[in-house]
């Protein structure tokens, strides 16, 4: 989760991020990186491993990744909110054009 922080911190330039939507559309790449590593733990929870099941307990497994669900859905609907209002404000269109 670090590393896709970082990826997106480093790639945004201080002056783009300080417009308004520059911000929005950096805070969707943000939403959309951190919704990327809860998706990769929910394959991986999901994925069946015999070792995993055998120290964990499938239902344990099955749990945990529900409780994730929920944050993957709020963290790729919020991305695609931020995204379509940054680059809308860009092209000086209204988000719902």
């Amino acid at each position: 989760m670090a590393v896709a922080v970082a990826l997106v911190v480093t790639s945004e330039t201080w002056g783009h991020s300080v417009t308004p939507d520059g911000l929005r559309t950096a805070l969707g790449r943000l939403c959309g990186m951190t919704g990327s590593y809860p998706m990769l733990v929910m394959a991986f929870l999901i994925s069946q491993r015999p070792w995993l099941e055998r120290v964990v307990g499938q239902d344990r497994l099955i749990h945990w990744h529900r409780r994730i669900g929920g944050w993957l859905i709020g963290l790729i609907a919020l991305r695609i909110t931020l995204i379509v209002i940054g680059y809308g404000l860009t092209m000086h269109v209204s988000p719902t054009a």
